[in-house]
């Protein structure tokens, strides 16, 4: 029996994929210059070097580029991959993050977008359902490695005392995307003995309260 349907060869595949990976790259460059509202279909197309009918073969609007730019941004730092990690490991990737993203590096999430971004979600509720998403996935994962690291120190806390310590580092790390934003040149050997601090106290056993 002959089938009508058309399926995409592997190379079709790749070519879309990188057509798709283009017009993410020109979008990030258009919304880090414009702002995302700037940012339209017509000057996305205009640093991508392609025709706004051609996006649209990929892409169904511009909040859709805005959403899949947004995953990748953020969900790139998320806490993927840290199980098993060592404290001075985890302090040493948000350093070197934070370090080619002063020197420019296109590769590395931008600082200014993830922030704008934040921003943006509390006008756009597609935006907010995709952070709360991401948010989800990164407490899951620092929650994973905090409780896999305090018992391999024999440090035994309760549920809450795990969140709590969580919270404290997704709060610290995300203050210091805001603080790198409003000092570019922020001295990142600063940075990493302020997170060699905090990682020696979200490991170290919790003071006593009945201590004299």
């Amino acid at each position: 029996m002959n089938s009508t349907t058309k399926r995409s060869s592997p190379k079709s595949e790749l070519r879309a994929e990188s057509q798709r990976q283009r017009i993410l790259k020109a979008a990030k460059e258009c919304f880090i210059e414009d702002g995302l509202h700037a940012g339209t279909i017509a000057r996305i197309s205009e640093a991508a070097q392609m025709s706004p009918g051609l996006i649209y073969r990929y892409f169904s609007s511009r909040e859709e580029i805005v959403l899949a730019l947004m995953h990748r941004q953020i969900s790139t730092g998320n806490g993927a991959g840290l199980l098993g990690l060592p404290p001075k490991v985890v302090t040493t990737r948000i350093c070197e993050y934070l370090r080619r993203w002063q020197a420019g590096d296109p590769e590395v999430p931008s600082a200014t977008l993830i922030l704008e971004m934040s921003a943006e979600s509390t006008r756009n509720e597609a935006i907010a359902r995709q952070i709360v998403k991401v948010d989800e996935e990164a407490q899951k994962s620092l929650t994973d490695w905090l409780s896999d690291l305090l018992g391999k120190s024999g440090v035994t806390l309760s549920a809450q005392e795990i969140q709590i310590r969580m919270l404290t580092l997704e709060c610290f790390v995300e203050g210091l995307l805001l603080r790198a934003v409003r000092e570019p040149n922020l001295d990142m050997e600063l940075v990493e003995k302020s997170l060699d601090c905090l990682m020696a106290t979200l490991v170290h056993p919790p003071v006593s309260n009945n201590a004299t």
